[in-house]
């Protein structure tokens, strides 16, 4: 599902990134993010985890 979005995002040409987030503990989805190309960008003092994928 993630890499359809990536797919028409990075296919409409106006678009120059994304931004998702997960729980620091919840490996897994960071995982999926970074699979489709997401790159760690921060993590809050809550412990959200932020990354961007930029085209």
């Amino acid at each position: 599902m993630l890499a359809g979005l990536v797919e028409a995002c990075h296919a409409a040409g106006d678009i120059a990134s994304l931004s998702g987030g997960a729980d620091a503990e919840n490996i897994a989805s960071i995982r999926v993010l970074e699979k489709n190309g997401f790159v760690r960008d921060s993590e809050s003092s809550g412990g959200t985890v932020f990354l961007t994928r930029r085209f």
